[in-house]
């Protein structure tokens, strides 16, 4: 098993093992971590951004790994992987990640950072699962959804 399935399968993401994350490659795309690229925006102050990294391993892996298209990830499929692994209920593993997604988007609008790291400007926030699916786009292939979309019509 390689080890970026290992830290996806088993939640390993704290440590020295979040960095090991960032260089490792699977199925061509570099995998770089998502958990960086969210600290980058909600900044330090908030110390326990887990649920919205959670919730970008799970993603990540639906739409890189698995192939599955950005528009057909559901919460019903992200959120009770994100409880399992933090030991919450399902709801409360939703309030979380819905949180930590708003403060982001309200700090990407504040900072000018939605053209960038999406591609289009929108705007409404987008839902908490589609907008950590920009970002994990954004941070795996280092170029905005729409932009990776354009360049390479099969990630629909």
């Amino acid at each position: 098993m390689e080890y970026l399935s290992y830290c996806v399968l088993y939640g390993r993401s704290r440590g020295i093992l979040s960095y090991d994350r960032s260089i490792t490659q699977k199925g061509g795309y570099f995998m770089a971590n998502p958990e960086l690229l969210i600290r980058s925006i909600i900044g330090d102050a908030r110390s326990c951004v887990r649920p919205l990294d959670c919730a970008a391993e799970i993603i990540g892996d639906l739409f890189f790994a698995r192939h599955i298209p950005l528009e057909d990830i559901h919460a019903k499929q992200v959120y009770p992987l994100v409880a399992e692994r933090l030991g919450l209920t399902t709801s409360a593993a939703s309030r979380r990640v819905q949180r930590l997604a708003h403060i982001c988007w309200d700090n990407m609008r504040e900072k000018d950072l939605v053209l960038p790291y999406i591609g289009q400007p929108l705007k409404y926030c987008p839902d908490a699962c589609r907008l950590v699916g920009y970002l994990v786009v954004y941070a795996h292939l280092q170029m905005p959804f729409f932009a990776a979309i354009e360049k390479d019509p099969s990630l629909l």
